[in-house]
């Protein structure tokens, strides 16, 4: 423990009461912290003349100060500071790596050995050597959120115990921590949302129905930068119409194409890439998606099983291919991330693969 005279410092979950003509204010930075970890607990009072510490720390203090205390017990942990009859006191969060807040991580990791059978299970630990320069997991289909909800209408016991927050931030901070561990040095987070229709027809994603919200994704950016992991983020174009049951246009694993359905669909993923690239560049996240994941298009196909001739599967194609092109060229120019990377979901040949390599893979 240090301390130093003066007082001062930021404040948060300051409380200050007075009584008669003395008073006392505390206040603590940070309030949440890790097991093991300092805060830095700051304190002044007028009329008084000594103050004396109960709670989490204790003794005689000066009038006013400031002092780094690390801790070392888990859970909520109070300061409180009285100086002549004012008192002041101010409560910190103490979490450990299994948990965050009163939430503790109600999983067991362990694959039970019935499951495993008799072959190695290939796991990350395993597969990345030190001369791998790129070592990344994707987190598709992994949703803390759903995972809450899920075992919220369930009524699991441990739901008492975590806000839908604090279950959220300590999934995603053991993960990547454990990924971290594995030695891992990038993760890729997938995320989608429905879409509003606008009264002129035109199709616009309603952020409130995101998976991931944007608070999600910074909260996720800040766990990753704090352990030196880049991250990469992905569009998965999910069709549904928000606040109904009904769809875009018709799916059933493949999207079956006209031009006129093909380019409403690159007009609205166009618009909705250059939004998000936007706002994960000011977040410093240096990697997205120009193309969606999840979601098949069928250049034979024709939006009534009518099929396509060659002529008609080429046009298409050329026409997705130039907008893609032109889409990793905005975000080239328009941004500072590190890469446009590219996922080519749509059933693209051989011919159209190289070609896309050559359009897509642009980095400043």
């Amino acid at each position: 423990m240090s301390s130093c005279g003066g007082g001062g410092g930021s404040a948060s979950n300051d409380l200050t009461s007075e009584t008669n003509s003395a008073t006392a204010s505390i206040s603590a930075n940070p309030t949440t912290v890790f097991l093991g970890e300092s805060t830095i607990v700051s304190w002044s009072s007028t009329s008084a003349s000594s103050c004396s510490a109960s709670g989490y720390w204790s003794g005689t203090k000066s009038t006013s100060g400031s002092e780094t205390i690390a801790i070392t017990s888990y859970g909520d942990q109070g300061f409180t500071i009285t100086c002549g009859d004012a008192s002041s006191s101010v409560e910190i969060t103490v979490n450990t790596e299994d948990s965050e807040g009163s939430c503790v991580n109600p999983h067991n990791p362990d694959i039970p050995q019935s499951y495993i059978g008799e072959y190695e299970v290939p796991m990350a630990q395993n597969s990345f050597g030190d001369d791998h320069l790129y070592k990344g997991i994707g987190l598709k289909d992994y949703s803390a959120g759903q995972v809450y909800g899920a075992h919220q209408r369930a009524g699991t016991s441990w739901i008492a115990d975590c806000t839908e927050i604090e279950y959220k931030k300590l999934m995603y901070r053991m993960t990547l921590r454990r990924l971290k561990d594995h030695g891992v040095n990038t993760a890729s987070i997938y995320n989608y949302g429905y879409w509003d229709v606008t009264n002129d027809g035109a199709w616009e994603v309603n952020h409130d129905t995101k998976d991931l919200s944007d608070a999600d994704i910074d909260m996720i950016t800040a766990i990753a930068n704090d352990l030196g992991l880049d991250l990469h983020y992905a569009w998965q174009f999910n069709m549904r119409i928000a606040n109904t049951d009904q769809l875009l246009f018709p799916f059933d694993g493949n999207v079956r194409l006209d031009m006129p359905l093909l380019i409403k669909i690159m007009d609205a993923h166009e618009e909705h890439i250059l939004w998000e690239a936007d706002r994960l560049e000011r977040i410093s996240v240096d990697v997205i998606s120009a193309d969606w994941s999840a979601m098949w298009l069928c250049w034979h196909c024709g939006v009534n099983d009518e099929g396509h001739t060659q002529v008609q599967i080429d046009e298409l194609k050329d026409y997705y291919m130039e907008r893609m092109g032109a889409l990793s060229t905005k975000l080239e120019k328009d941004s500072q991330a590190k890469y446009i990377w590219v996922k080519v979901w749509s059933g693209m040949t051989n011919v159209y693969l190289t070609r896309w390599m050559v359009l897509g893979f642009l980095s400043i």
